[in-house]
Protein backbone atom coordinates (compact mmCIF):
# COMPACT_ATOMS: atom_id res chain seq x y z
CA UNK A 1 0.00 0.00 0.00
CA UNK A 2 2.54 2.21 0.77
CA UNK A 3 4.65 1.78 -2.54
CA UNK A 4 1.04 2.78 -3.91
CA UNK A 5 1.07 6.20 -2.07
CA UNK A 6 4.98 6.31 -3.60
CA UNK A 7 3.64 5.59 -7.23
CA UNK A 8 0.41 8.28 -6.59
CA UNK A 9 2.74 10.73 -5.24
CA UNK A 10 5.27 10.28 -8.53
CA UNK A 11 2.47 10.64 -11.07
CA UNK A 12 0.73 13.54 -9.63
CA UNK A 13 3.83 14.96 -10.18
CA UNK A 14 4.09 14.00 -14.02
CA UNK A 15 0.65 15.72 -14.62
CA UNK A 16 1.29 18.90 -12.58
CA UNK A 17 4.61 18.45 -14.82
CA UNK A 18 2.87 19.24 -18.04
CA UNK A 19 0.14 21.14 -16.91
CA UNK A 20 3.19 23.67 -16.28
CA UNK A 21 4.61 23.02 -19.53
CA UNK A 22 1.74 24.15 -20.96
CA UNK A 23 1.26 27.50 -19.45
CA UNK A 24 4.75 28.61 -19.43
CA UNK A 25 4.87 27.51 -23.51
CA UNK A 26 2.17 29.94 -23.96
CA UNK A 27 3.76 33.07 -22.41
CA UNK A 28 6.13 35.42 -23.94
CA UNK A 29 9.68 34.12 -22.95
CA UNK A 30 11.23 37.87 -23.47
CA UNK A 31 12.18 40.32 -20.53
CA UNK A 32 10.41 43.49 -20.40
CA UNK A 33 14.09 45.29 -20.63
CA UNK A 34 16.24 44.85 -22.29
CA UNK A 35 36.15 31.61 -21.74
CA UNK A 36 36.22 27.48 -22.21
CA UNK A 37 35.63 26.44 -25.78
CA UNK A 38 35.19 23.04 -25.13
CA UNK A 39 34.79 22.14 -21.19
CA UNK A 40 37.48 20.07 -19.87
CA UNK A 41 36.91 17.56 -17.45
CA UNK A 42 38.86 19.09 -14.37
CA UNK A 43 39.20 16.36 -11.28
CA UNK A 44 39.49 17.48 -8.14
CA UNK A 45 39.19 17.14 -4.46
CA UNK A 46 36.45 18.11 -2.78
CA UNK A 47 36.60 18.02 0.90
CA UNK A 48 39.89 16.55 2.73
CA UNK A 49 38.51 17.27 6.36
CA UNK A 50 37.73 13.35 6.85
CA UNK A 51 39.03 11.11 9.36
CA UNK A 52 39.10 7.99 6.73
CA UNK A 53 41.22 9.97 3.93
CA UNK A 54 39.62 8.78 0.41
CA UNK A 55 39.61 10.60 -3.06
CA UNK A 56 36.71 9.30 -5.33
CA UNK A 57 36.68 10.26 -8.33
CA UNK A 58 33.62 12.81 -9.48
CA UNK A 59 31.01 10.94 -11.92
CA UNK A 60 30.70 12.75 -15.34
CA UNK A 61 27.12 13.58 -15.64
CA UNK A 62 25.52 10.41 -17.22
CA UNK A 63 22.06 10.61 -18.22
CA UNK A 64 20.65 12.79 -15.53
CA UNK A 65 22.00 13.45 -12.36
CA UNK A 66 20.43 12.59 -8.95
CA UNK A 67 18.86 15.84 -7.08
CA UNK A 68 20.54 16.74 -3.96
CA UNK A 69 18.46 19.35 -2.28
CA UNK A 70 21.34 21.94 -0.77
CA UNK A 71 19.86 22.85 2.62
CA UNK A 72 22.70 23.69 4.85
CA UNK A 73 22.76 22.45 8.45
CA UNK A 74 24.09 24.92 11.14
CA UNK A 75 26.89 23.56 11.25
CA UNK A 76 27.98 24.30 7.47
CA UNK A 77 26.69 28.48 8.60
CA UNK A 78 29.79 28.35 10.96
CA UNK A 79 33.30 29.80 9.58
CA UNK A 80 35.46 26.44 9.45
CA UNK A 81 38.74 27.63 10.36
CA UNK A 82 40.17 24.19 9.06
CA UNK A 83 38.54 24.25 5.51
CA UNK A 84 40.67 21.58 3.05
CA UNK A 85 39.35 22.19 -0.30
CA UNK A 86 41.37 22.46 -2.71
CA UNK A 87 39.95 23.98 -5.39
CA UNK A 88 39.48 27.41 -4.30
CA UNK A 89 35.89 29.79 -4.36
CA UNK A 90 34.91 32.25 -6.75
CA UNK A 91 36.73 35.49 -5.83
CA UNK A 92 35.47 36.73 -2.59
CA UNK A 93 36.36 38.02 0.77
CA UNK A 94 33.05 38.02 2.40
CA UNK A 95 33.43 35.75 5.31
CA UNK A 96 30.60 33.20 6.05
CA UNK A 97 27.45 33.29 7.67
CA UNK A 98 27.71 33.31 11.62
CA UNK A 99 25.08 31.33 13.16
CA UNK A 100 21.98 32.80 15.28
CA UNK A 101 19.66 30.95 17.33
CA UNK A 102 16.36 30.40 15.95
CA UNK A 103 14.18 28.67 12.89
CA UNK A 104 15.18 31.44 10.82
CA UNK A 105 19.09 32.39 9.11
CA UNK A 106 18.93 35.56 6.97
CA UNK A 107 21.96 37.71 5.11
CA UNK A 108 22.04 40.73 2.89
CA UNK A 109 24.49 41.80 1.35
CA UNK A 110 25.10 45.15 -0.67
CA UNK A 111 28.14 46.40 -2.44
CA UNK A 112 28.64 49.20 -4.91
CA UNK A 113 31.98 49.58 -7.05
CA UNK A 114 33.36 51.01 -10.28
CA UNK A 115 32.08 49.86 -13.78
CA UNK A 116 29.04 51.23 -12.82
CA UNK A 117 28.99 48.13 -9.95
CA UNK A 118 26.18 47.26 -8.41
CA UNK A 119 25.54 44.05 -6.15
CA UNK A 120 22.64 42.31 -4.03
CA UNK A 121 22.48 39.38 -2.30
CA UNK A 122 19.48 38.20 -0.02
CA UNK A 123 19.05 34.66 1.45
CA UNK A 124 16.47 33.19 3.91
CA UNK A 125 16.92 29.69 5.28
CA UNK A 126 14.53 28.33 7.63
CA UNK A 127 15.05 25.52 9.90
CA UNK A 128 13.71 22.65 12.59
CA UNK A 129 9.93 23.11 10.83
CA UNK A 130 8.39 20.93 8.72
CA UNK A 131 9.06 22.13 5.62
CA UNK A 132 12.00 23.16 5.34
CA UNK A 133 12.84 26.12 2.90
CA UNK A 134 15.44 28.05 1.14
CA UNK A 135 14.69 31.41 -0.73
CA UNK A 136 17.67 33.56 -2.23
CA UNK A 137 18.06 36.27 -4.09
CA UNK A 138 21.24 37.39 -6.32
CA UNK A 139 21.20 40.36 -8.41
CA UNK A 140 24.44 42.09 -9.90
CA UNK A 141 25.15 44.54 -12.65
CA UNK A 142 28.39 46.08 -14.55
CA UNK A 143 28.92 48.29 -17.83
CA UNK A 144 32.49 50.23 -18.92
CA UNK A 145 34.62 46.88 -19.44
CA UNK A 146 38.49 47.56 -19.79
CA UNK A 147 37.78 51.32 -19.81
CA UNK A 148 35.30 51.38 -22.14
CA UNK A 149 32.11 54.36 -21.87
CA UNK A 150 29.27 53.26 -20.39
CA UNK A 151 25.60 52.32 -22.17
CA UNK A 152 27.32 51.06 -25.63
CA UNK A 153 27.37 47.66 -24.62
CA UNK A 154 30.59 46.33 -22.38
CA UNK A 155 28.43 45.10 -20.19
CA UNK A 156 26.71 42.65 -17.94
CA UNK A 157 23.65 41.69 -15.70
CA UNK A 158 22.59 39.14 -14.06
CA UNK A 159 19.51 38.36 -12.09
CA UNK A 160 19.12 34.90 -10.29
CA UNK A 161 16.25 33.46 -8.18
CA UNK A 162 16.17 30.12 -6.29
CA UNK A 163 13.61 28.62 -3.84
CA UNK A 164 13.10 24.92 -2.06
CA UNK A 165 11.38 22.98 0.54
CA UNK A 166 12.60 19.48 2.25
CA UNK A 167 9.81 17.32 3.66
CA UNK A 168 10.20 14.20 5.62
CA UNK A 169 7.87 11.83 6.99
CA UNK A 170 8.99 8.50 8.55
CA UNK A 171 10.05 6.65 5.52
CA UNK A 172 8.84 8.89 2.49
CA UNK A 173 11.35 12.45 1.64
CA UNK A 174 9.91 14.63 -0.74
CA UNK A 175 12.42 17.52 -1.87
CA UNK A 176 11.42 20.56 -4.56
CA UNK A 177 13.61 23.06 -5.66
CA UNK A 178 13.04 26.03 -8.71
CA UNK A 179 15.32 28.48 -10.06
CA UNK A 180 15.25 31.42 -12.31
CA UNK A 181 18.60 32.73 -13.99
CA UNK A 182 18.65 35.67 -16.41
CA UNK A 183 21.78 37.06 -18.22
CA UNK A 184 22.47 40.02 -20.37
CA UNK A 185 25.50 40.40 -21.87
CA UNK A 186 26.55 42.83 -24.03
CA UNK A 187 27.85 42.71 -27.58
CA UNK A 188 30.78 45.27 -27.61
CA UNK A 189 29.73 46.87 -30.62
CA UNK A 190 30.77 43.45 -32.31
CA UNK A 191 26.96 42.97 -34.07
CA UNK A 192 23.96 45.18 -35.31
CA UNK A 193 22.18 44.21 -32.04
CA UNK A 194 22.71 45.69 -28.46
CA UNK A 195 22.83 42.53 -26.21
CA UNK A 196 22.11 38.81 -25.95
CA UNK A 197 20.05 37.99 -23.20
CA UNK A 198 19.72 34.07 -22.15
CA UNK A 199 16.86 32.94 -19.14
CA UNK A 200 16.65 29.79 -17.60
CA UNK A 201 13.73 28.41 -15.85
CA UNK A 202 13.97 25.25 -13.94
CA UNK A 203 11.40 23.04 -12.13
CA UNK A 204 12.30 19.61 -10.32
CA UNK A 205 11.08 17.43 -7.43
CA UNK A 206 12.42 14.05 -5.82
CA UNK A 207 10.47 11.59 -4.28
CA UNK A 208 12.28 8.56 -2.18
CA UNK A 209 10.56 5.93 -0.33
CA UNK A 210 12.30 3.49 1.71
CA UNK A 211 10.26 0.14 1.73
CA UNK A 212 12.76 -0.93 4.51
CA UNK A 213 15.98 -0.57 5.39
CA UNK A 214 17.97 -1.98 2.47
CA UNK A 215 15.43 -1.48 -0.34
CA UNK A 216 14.43 2.58 -1.43
CA UNK A 217 12.28 3.38 -4.49
CA UNK A 218 13.18 6.82 -5.81
CA UNK A 219 11.51 8.80 -8.83
CA UNK A 220 12.55 12.14 -10.14
CA UNK A 221 11.21 14.95 -12.86
CA UNK A 222 13.11 17.60 -14.05
CA UNK A 223 12.17 20.55 -15.91
CA UNK A 224 14.17 23.21 -17.73
CA UNK A 225 12.81 26.06 -20.18
CA UNK A 226 15.61 28.24 -21.44
CA UNK A 227 15.70 30.76 -24.00
CA UNK A 228 17.98 33.05 -25.90
CA UNK A 229 17.45 36.23 -27.39
CA UNK A 230 18.85 39.33 -28.97
CA UNK A 231 17.60 43.32 -28.22
CA UNK A 232 18.42 46.70 -29.82
CA UNK A 233 18.67 45.16 -33.80
CA UNK A 234 16.75 46.56 -36.71
CA UNK A 235 15.88 42.98 -38.10
CA UNK A 236 14.29 40.67 -35.61
CA UNK A 237 16.51 37.85 -33.71
CA UNK A 238 15.11 34.38 -34.56
CA UNK A 239 15.14 33.41 -30.79
CA UNK A 240 14.52 30.03 -29.86
CA UNK A 241 12.77 28.93 -26.50
CA UNK A 242 13.75 25.30 -25.01
CA UNK A 243 11.56 22.77 -22.92
CA UNK A 244 13.17 19.67 -21.60
CA UNK A 245 11.62 17.50 -19.36
CA UNK A 246 13.12 14.13 -17.55
CA UNK A 247 11.34 12.12 -15.55
CA UNK A 248 13.22 8.87 -14.06
CA UNK A 249 12.89 6.30 -11.45
CA UNK A 250 15.65 3.98 -9.47
CA UNK A 251 15.25 0.92 -7.61
CA UNK A 252 18.06 0.87 -4.95
CA UNK A 253 19.09 -2.32 -2.13
CA UNK A 254 21.71 -2.05 0.05
CA UNK A 255 24.01 -5.19 0.51
CA UNK A 256 26.11 -5.80 3.64
CA UNK A 257 29.24 -4.21 1.78
CA UNK A 258 27.84 -2.49 -0.84
CA UNK A 259 24.41 -1.21 -2.86
CA UNK A 260 23.05 -2.57 -6.29
CA UNK A 261 20.50 -0.52 -8.37
CA UNK A 262 17.97 -0.49 -11.47
CA UNK A 263 17.16 3.03 -13.05
CA UNK A 264 15.33 4.41 -16.00
CA UNK A 265 15.11 7.50 -18.11
CA UNK A 266 12.65 9.10 -20.27
CA UNK A 267 13.87 12.84 -21.76
CA UNK A 268 12.32 14.94 -24.03
CA UNK A 269 13.86 18.55 -25.62
CA UNK A 270 11.20 20.46 -27.23
CA UNK A 271 12.38 23.91 -29.22
CA UNK A 272 10.12 26.54 -30.68
CA UNK A 273 9.99 26.50 -34.02
CA UNK A 274 12.73 24.08 -35.16
CA UNK A 275 11.39 20.20 -34.79
CA UNK A 276 15.35 19.17 -36.14
CA UNK A 277 16.48 20.27 -32.40
CA UNK A 278 13.50 18.62 -30.64
CA UNK A 279 14.30 14.81 -29.42
CA UNK A 280 13.16 11.71 -27.12
CA UNK A 281 15.70 10.03 -25.30
CA UNK A 282 15.02 6.42 -23.09
CA UNK A 283 17.38 4.50 -21.07
CA UNK A 284 17.29 1.89 -18.87
CA UNK A 285 20.52 0.87 -16.97
CA UNK A 286 21.64 -0.84 -13.26
CA UNK A 287 24.85 -0.21 -11.15
CA UNK A 288 26.78 -1.51 -8.50
CA UNK A 289 28.95 -0.11 -5.47
CA UNK A 290 30.74 -2.49 -3.44
CA UNK A 291 33.30 -2.76 -0.81
CA UNK A 292 36.01 -5.13 -1.23
CA UNK A 293 37.51 -4.80 2.03
CA UNK A 294 38.15 -1.65 4.19
CA UNK A 295 40.59 0.08 2.24
CA UNK A 296 39.46 -1.00 -1.01
CA UNK A 297 36.41 -0.43 -3.11
CA UNK A 298 34.69 -1.38 -6.55
CA UNK A 299 31.75 0.41 -8.62
CA UNK A 300 30.48 -0.18 -12.19
CA UNK A 301 27.33 0.68 -13.68
CA UNK A 302 25.97 -0.19 -17.75
CA UNK A 303 23.19 1.53 -19.42
CA UNK A 304 21.17 0.72 -22.71
CA UNK A 305 20.26 4.38 -24.69
CA UNK A 306 18.16 4.85 -27.90
CA UNK A 307 17.24 8.34 -28.92
CA UNK A 308 14.44 9.68 -31.38
CA UNK A 309 17.33 10.50 -34.24
CA UNK A 310 17.81 5.97 -34.16
CA UNK A 311 20.83 6.67 -32.27
CA UNK A 312 22.07 4.19 -29.62
CA UNK A 313 24.39 3.76 -27.00
CA UNK A 314 25.63 1.30 -24.45
CA UNK A 315 28.07 3.36 -21.94
CA UNK A 316 29.12 1.56 -18.98
CA UNK A 317 32.10 2.41 -16.06
CA UNK A 318 34.40 0.40 -14.05
CA UNK A 319 36.37 2.21 -10.96
CA UNK A 320 38.39 1.36 -8.10
CA UNK A 321 39.55 2.88 -5.44
CA UNK A 322 41.86 2.12 -2.40
CA UNK A 323 42.94 3.57 0.66
CA UNK A 324 46.62 2.75 0.83
CA UNK A 325 47.40 4.02 4.45
CA UNK A 326 45.76 6.64 6.31
CA UNK A 327 47.86 9.77 4.37
CA UNK A 328 47.34 8.26 0.70
CA UNK A 329 44.39 7.69 -0.70
CA UNK A 330 44.28 6.50 -4.85
CA UNK A 331 41.69 5.95 -7.35
CA UNK A 332 41.13 4.90 -11.35
CA UNK A 333 38.20 4.88 -13.41
CA UNK A 334 37.48 4.30 -16.92
CA UNK A 335 34.61 3.51 -19.72
CA UNK A 336 32.14 4.75 -22.08
CA UNK A 337 30.26 7.94 -20.86
CA UNK A 338 27.37 9.36 -22.24
CA UNK A 339 26.69 13.38 -21.65
CA UNK A 340 23.64 14.63 -22.77
CA UNK A 341 23.59 17.89 -24.83
CA UNK A 342 20.75 20.56 -24.69
CA UNK A 343 20.82 24.65 -25.43
CA UNK A 344 21.11 24.81 -21.75
CA UNK A 345 24.66 23.25 -21.36
CA UNK A 346 25.10 24.72 -24.84
CA UNK A 347 24.46 28.23 -23.38
CA UNK A 348 25.90 28.24 -20.06
CA UNK A 349 29.71 26.75 -21.33
CA UNK A 350 29.56 29.27 -24.46
CA UNK A 351 28.38 33.16 -23.03
CA UNK A 352 28.77 34.17 -26.97
CA UNK A 353 27.57 31.42 -29.35
CA UNK A 354 24.66 31.41 -31.70
CA UNK A 355 21.54 29.30 -31.61
CA UNK A 356 23.06 25.62 -32.83
CA UNK A 357 21.42 24.02 -36.02
CA UNK A 358 22.83 20.89 -35.00
CA UNK A 359 23.01 19.55 -31.40
CA UNK A 360 23.75 15.58 -30.67
CA UNK A 361 24.83 13.58 -27.14
CA UNK A 362 28.07 13.34 -26.64
CA UNK A 363 30.23 10.11 -25.96
CA UNK A 364 33.87 9.37 -24.84
CA UNK A 365 35.83 6.97 -24.35
CA UNK A 366 37.90 7.65 -20.80
CA UNK A 367 40.40 6.50 -18.52
CA UNK A 368 41.59 8.38 -15.41
CA UNK A 369 43.58 8.69 -12.15
CA UNK A 370 44.25 10.56 -8.92
CA UNK A 371 45.99 10.46 -5.80
CA UNK A 372 45.71 12.56 -2.85
CA UNK A 373 48.17 12.85 -0.31
CA UNK A 374 48.49 14.26 3.06
CA UNK A 375 52.39 14.75 4.45
CA UNK A 376 51.12 16.59 7.60
CA UNK A 377 48.87 18.49 9.15
CA UNK A 378 49.38 21.26 7.15
CA UNK A 379 50.39 19.81 3.77
CA UNK A 380 48.08 18.48 1.57
CA UNK A 381 48.63 17.36 -2.30
CA UNK A 382 46.05 16.11 -4.97
CA UNK A 383 46.68 14.96 -8.98
CA UNK A 384 44.17 13.65 -11.68
CA UNK A 385 45.09 12.88 -15.00
CA UNK A 386 42.77 11.75 -17.52
CA UNK A 387 42.66 10.77 -21.13
CA UNK A 388 39.72 10.88 -23.55
CA UNK A 389 38.50 9.99 -27.51
CA UNK A 390 35.39 12.38 -28.04
CA UNK A 391 32.93 12.47 -30.35
CA UNK A 392 30.37 15.06 -30.82
CA UNK A 393 31.81 17.48 -28.39
CA UNK A 394 30.19 20.82 -28.81
CA UNK A 395 32.38 23.86 -29.35
CA UNK A 396 32.95 26.93 -30.93
CA UNK A 397 35.54 28.26 -33.62
CA UNK A 398 36.67 32.29 -33.76
CA UNK A 399 34.62 33.36 -36.82
CA UNK A 400 31.55 35.37 -35.91
CA UNK A 401 28.22 34.90 -37.72
CA UNK A 402 26.16 38.00 -39.77
CA UNK A 403 24.88 38.54 -35.37
CA UNK A 404 28.12 38.80 -34.17
CA UNK A 405 27.97 35.37 -31.98
CA UNK A 406 30.04 32.51 -32.60
CA UNK A 407 29.11 29.42 -34.36
CA UNK A 408 28.75 26.33 -32.68
CA UNK A 409 29.99 22.99 -33.72
CA UNK A 410 30.35 19.58 -33.18
CA UNK A 411 33.87 17.74 -32.87
CA UNK A 412 35.26 14.26 -32.70
CA UNK A 413 39.16 14.38 -30.75
CA UNK A 414 41.44 13.57 -28.02
CA UNK A 415 42.13 15.33 -24.64
CA UNK A 416 44.00 14.93 -22.18
CA UNK A 417 43.71 16.73 -19.06
CA UNK A 418 44.62 16.87 -15.74
CA UNK A 419 44.85 18.79 -12.38
CA UNK A 420 47.81 19.25 -9.63
CA UNK A 421 47.01 21.62 -6.51
CA UNK A 422 48.54 22.00 -2.96
CA UNK A 423 47.55 23.45 -0.15
CA UNK A 424 49.25 24.21 2.90
CA UNK A 425 47.53 25.67 6.44
CA UNK A 426 49.24 27.33 9.17
CA UNK A 427 47.84 30.80 10.50
CA UNK A 428 46.59 31.30 6.60
CA UNK A 429 45.49 28.79 4.17
CA UNK A 430 47.82 28.37 1.20
CA UNK A 431 46.91 27.12 -1.73
CA UNK A 432 48.03 26.68 -5.29
CA UNK A 433 46.92 24.96 -8.46
CA UNK A 434 47.58 24.07 -12.16
CA UNK A 435 45.42 22.63 -14.56
CA UNK A 436 45.53 21.68 -18.18
CA UNK A 437 43.52 20.63 -21.14
CA UNK A 438 45.44 19.62 -24.75
CA UNK A 439 43.57 18.19 -27.27
CA UNK A 440 44.43 17.03 -30.71
CA UNK A 441 42.13 15.73 -33.68
CA UNK A 442 39.58 17.98 -36.00
CA UNK A 443 39.04 20.51 -33.39
CA UNK A 444 39.63 24.27 -33.27
CA UNK A 445 42.70 25.30 -31.61
CA UNK A 446 41.35 27.55 -29.55
CA UNK A 447 40.38 24.53 -27.47
CA UNK A 448 43.46 23.99 -25.80
CA UNK A 449 43.70 25.83 -22.43
CA UNK A 450 46.43 26.12 -20.07
CA UNK A 451 45.22 27.40 -16.42
CA UNK A 452 47.02 28.35 -13.39
CA UNK A 453 46.68 29.61 -9.55
CA UNK A 454 47.76 30.33 -6.49
CA UNK A 455 45.60 31.49 -3.62
CA UNK A 456 46.50 33.03 0.11
CA UNK A 457 43.75 33.60 2.35
CA UNK A 458 43.54 34.61 6.25
CA UNK A 459 41.48 35.27 9.10
CA UNK A 460 42.58 36.62 12.90
CA UNK A 461 42.06 34.13 15.74
CA UNK A 462 39.03 36.07 16.86
CA UNK A 463 37.67 35.97 13.56
CA UNK A 464 37.34 39.86 13.26
CA UNK A 465 39.50 40.58 10.17
CA UNK A 466 40.91 39.01 7.70
CA UNK A 467 41.99 38.65 3.79
CA UNK A 468 42.66 36.89 0.26
CA UNK A 469 44.59 37.14 -2.18
CA UNK A 470 44.56 35.58 -5.77
CA UNK A 471 47.17 34.87 -8.94
CA UNK A 472 45.49 33.12 -12.13
CA UNK A 473 46.90 32.64 -15.39
CA UNK A 474 44.47 30.97 -18.29
CA UNK A 475 45.64 31.11 -22.00
CA UNK A 476 45.00 28.89 -25.31
CA UNK A 477 46.78 29.48 -28.67
CA UNK A 478 44.19 32.38 -29.54
CA UNK A 479 44.40 34.44 -26.29
CA UNK A 480 47.71 33.47 -25.64
CA UNK A 481 49.03 37.55 -24.92
CA UNK A 482 46.73 37.18 -21.90
CA UNK A 483 48.83 38.81 -18.64
CA UNK A 484 48.39 36.93 -14.84
CA UNK A 485 44.97 37.91 -13.11
CA UNK A 486 46.14 39.35 -9.39
CA UNK A 487 42.85 40.02 -7.27
CA UNK A 488 42.74 41.27 -3.74
CA UNK A 489 39.94 41.37 -0.75
CA UNK A 490 39.60 42.17 2.86
CA UNK A 491 36.83 41.96 5.37
CA UNK A 492 36.22 43.65 8.79
CA UNK A 493 33.42 41.86 11.08
CA UNK A 494 31.81 44.97 13.35
CA UNK A 495 30.02 41.91 15.13
CA UNK A 496 28.04 38.87 14.28
CA UNK A 497 25.77 41.09 12.70
CA UNK A 498 27.49 43.81 10.45
CA UNK A 499 30.34 43.16 8.13
CA UNK A 500 32.53 45.25 5.71
CA UNK A 501 34.72 44.08 3.06
CA UNK A 502 36.71 45.49 -0.30
CA UNK A 503 37.17 43.68 -3.41
CA UNK A 504 40.18 44.58 -5.76
CA UNK A 505 39.95 43.16 -9.40
CA UNK A 506 42.04 42.17 -12.07
CA UNK A 507 44.92 45.22 -10.83
CA UNK A 508 47.45 44.09 -13.26
CA UNK A 509 44.98 44.94 -16.24
CA UNK A 510 45.74 48.73 -15.93
CA UNK A 511 49.24 48.98 -14.76
CA UNK A 512 50.47 47.06 -18.04
CA UNK A 513 47.49 48.72 -20.24
CA UNK A 514 46.27 45.00 -21.76
CA UNK A 515 42.95 44.51 -22.41
CA UNK A 516 41.57 41.79 -20.93
CA UNK A 517 39.27 39.42 -23.05
CA UNK A 518 36.75 36.36 -22.02
CA UNK A 519 36.56 35.17 -25.63
CA UNK A 520 38.40 37.33 -28.46
CA UNK A 521 37.38 39.88 -29.20
CA UNK A 522 34.92 40.10 -26.78
CA UNK A 523 36.39 42.11 -23.53
CA UNK A 524 36.22 41.13 -19.92
CA UNK A 525 35.49 43.32 -17.15
CA UNK A 526 39.48 44.64 -16.23
CA UNK A 527 39.90 46.19 -13.33
CA UNK A 528 37.07 47.16 -10.72
CA UNK A 529 37.05 47.98 -6.91
CA UNK A 530 33.91 46.57 -5.07
CA UNK A 531 32.62 47.37 -1.39
CA UNK A 532 30.19 45.41 0.38
CA UNK A 533 28.20 45.85 3.53
CA UNK A 534 26.37 42.38 5.06
CA UNK A 535 23.93 41.92 7.86
CA UNK A 536 23.27 38.62 9.23
CA UNK A 537 20.64 37.67 11.94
Amino acid sequence: MKSCKFLLILGVLVILNFINAKVLFSKDMAPEKPDIFLPSVVLEVEDLSVKNIVAPLPEEEILTPDINFPLPDEEELKISETALNIEPMPFTVEPALATKKGKLRTNTTLGVGTLNNFYSYISLYSFATKPEAKLIYEHETADGFSGKPSSIGYSVRSDDVQAGINYKMNRLNIEGESGFNEIERGLQEESAYFSKINRFIEFNANVSYNISDRLGLFGKIENRFDSQRLTGGVVPYDGKIEYCVSPSVKVEYKLKNGTIGFKGYFGYRGVSGDKDLSLNRFSVGSYFDFNISDKDSIKGGVDGYWNSANTSYVPFYIGVQSTVNEFLSVSGEGGYRLIINDLYRVFKDFPYVDIPTTLSDSTEWYLNAGAMWIASEKWVFTSRIEFSRFYNKPGFNTNLTPNGLFEVGEYDGKMLSGNLGVRWILNDIFSARFRFTALSGDVPENMNQLEGMVNLEGISKNGKFGGTSEVEYSMNRINNEQIPQFNLGAFYRINDYFTFSLEANDILQPIFNKKRYSFYPYLDRGFFLTIKTSVNF
